[in-house]
């Protein structure tokens, strides 16, 4: 944290988790997925790989507007992987490990 609140960076990598997250949740509802074929979440790690495809639509959209995205692209995956592992973001059945997790986020985006 900056002298006088977040930087910008972090504001950045916040705005992008918040965008992603709001993307995601508009394409998982089950109104959405029973109407369009081709968002079919019925792998184990479906939802995982709609939320990195959402963070890849995000940050496209975003990455004109900031300074470093390389850098706020990683960010938002490692904070993306490490809620995908908590209970409250039970993106797999069964349990993934941290690394594998990372693994399929980086080959996703």
């Amino acid at each position: 944290m900056g002298l006088f609140g977040k930087s910008r960076h972090e504001k950045d990598v916040e705005g992008l988790v918040r965008l992603t997250t709001h993307l995601y949740s508009m394409l998982s509802g089950d109104k959405i997925v029973s109407e369009a074929r081709a968002l079919r979440l019925e792998r184990p790690d479906s939802h995982f790989r709609l939320l990195f495809l959402c963070l890849s639509a995000a940050q496209c959209v975003a990455a004109s507007k900031m300074k470093n995205p390389d850098a706020i692209l990683n960010d938002c995956m490692l904070t993306l992987v490490q809620f995908s592992l908590t209970p409250e973001g039970h993106m797999f059945t069964p349990p993934r490990d941290p690394q594998e997790a990372a693994n399929l986020a980086g080959a996703c985006v």
